[in-house]
């Protein structure tokens, strides 16, 4: 059985999730953390009992042979540092928090970069595979709630807001899951309601 070896690029609350996750799967060896924050970083160490850790994720590229780096940043960094990884010392795979990117061009150049180095991109979408998405898709394809001819979807706040990139990425990700491509869009957003 083959273990993958995962390099994390930042180890914030998101990282500290995803480490948590990886260290209980037999077939992930966490064996390297980086992160600008110092202090941060070695709280991180500490709780996951890593040696390697490294300020400049470059470093980090050179010295260890990462099948996987996991980029779980905040949102403006998707894409520098995946581009930076790509350019550097491509892996086998890149995992990222979404979105994927802040613009479409980004997204693009990101896509382009991996698919020229061999590195398999994934987005964390993992909102589609919970238990309300799960069931909607099976009564849809049953056709027990007859045909879908709209969809309707509102949030209810979320760190301060409901923003599209943050959450909404999950719900439209989702709503593609049951519908394909969109023909049309309607689209209404407030603010500060």
């Amino acid at each position: 059985m083959t273990t993958y070896r995962v390099g994390l690029l930042g180890v914030g609350p998101r990282g500290l999730s995803q480490a948590r996750a990886y260290m209980l799967h037999p077939r992930i060896d966490l064996v390297a953390m980086a992160d600008i924050d110092a202090d941060r970083l070695a709280a991180a160490a500490a709780e996951f009992g890593l040696e390697r850790t490294y300020q400049d994720y470059h470093e980090m590229l050179d010295k260890e042979a990462l099948d996987i780096v996991n980029i779980p940043t905040r949102t403006d960094l998707h894409a520098p540092l995946t581009l930076g990884v790509l350019e550097h010392r491509a892996p086998k795979a890149i995992v990222l928090e979404k979105p994927m990117a802040t613009s479409l061009a980004d997204a693009d150049a990101m896509v382009k970069l991996a698919e020229s180095t061999g590195t398999r991109l994934a987005v964390h979408h993992q909102m589609r595979t919970t238990p309300t998405f799960t069931v909607a898709e099976r009564l849809i394809e049953a056709g027990d709630i007859g045909p879908l001819t709209s969809i309707k979807i509102r949030g209810k706040g979320y760190y301060g807001g409901y923003d599209m990139l943050n959450i909404g990425t999950h719900l439209l990700n989702a709503t593609r899951r049951y519908v394909g491509e969109a023909r049309s869009v309607v689209s209404h957003c407030e603010t500060g309601g």
